[in-house]
Order: C-alpha cells, then sequence, then structure tokens
C-alpha cells in the first residue's frame, strides 16, 4: 500500500502550485456565479433559473479565466486555462447529479 501512495504523491509532485491554484479558483468562481444568480432567478419566478445559472456559471468562469491569460499575464499559459475548466468541471458535474437526483 505504500508504494501505491508514494508512486500516486511522486504523480502529484509534477503538478506545480499554479497549476492546483487556477483549479481551485475555477472551481471557486463556478460555484460562487452559480450561487448568486440562481436564487437571484428563483426569486423573480424564472422556471429555468437552475439551467440558466449553470449556463453562466460556465461561461464566466471561462471567459474569466481566458481573460486573465491574455491580458493579465505576459505570456499566456493555455494550460492554465484547462485547469480552470477542470476545477470548474467539478463543480458543474456536483450540480448536474444534485439536479438529477431532485428531480
Amino acid at each position: 500500500m505504500n508504494k501505491i501512495l508514494d508512486k500516486m504523491f511522486m504523480v502529484l509532485n509534477f503538478i506545480t502550485k499554479d497549476k492546483y491554484q487556477h483549479d481551485c479558483i475555477g472551481g471557486l468562481l463556478a460555484l460562487i456565479v452559480f450561487c448568486v444568480v440562481y436564487p437571484l432567478l428563483s426569486y423573480f419566478g424564472h422556471n429555468l433559473a437552475f439551467w440558466i445559472a449553470y449556463a453562466l456559471s460556465f461561461v464566466i468562469t471561462n471567459a474569466l479565466s481566458i481573460f486573465k491569460e491574455l491580458c493579465r499575464d505576459a505570456s499566456p499559459d493555455w494550460v492554465d486555462v484547462v485547469f480552470a475548466f477542470i476545477g470548474g468541471s467539478k463543480v458543474w458535474i456536483a450540480l448536474a447529479m444534485a439536479y438529477a437526483i431532485a428531480n
């Protein structure tokens, strides 16, 4: 068992701190956008509130990630965008599963 864990941690050591940060920020941003938009749309009685909030979470998270790479960094690193997308994907998958269970 220790050998398996050692190999797993060795693989994880190849991923830099920057990539983990993009993963966390992507997930956090996706969740924040969804948690702000969904209650607002639900309050006004919109029938598609979940799906509009879901789509806005997807679009805003990816747009801000791309914007940050193109406008704020000296040289864009598209792997950072991929890691932000992976972080957001965790949230989007969890939201879709929760929606499927609830309905």
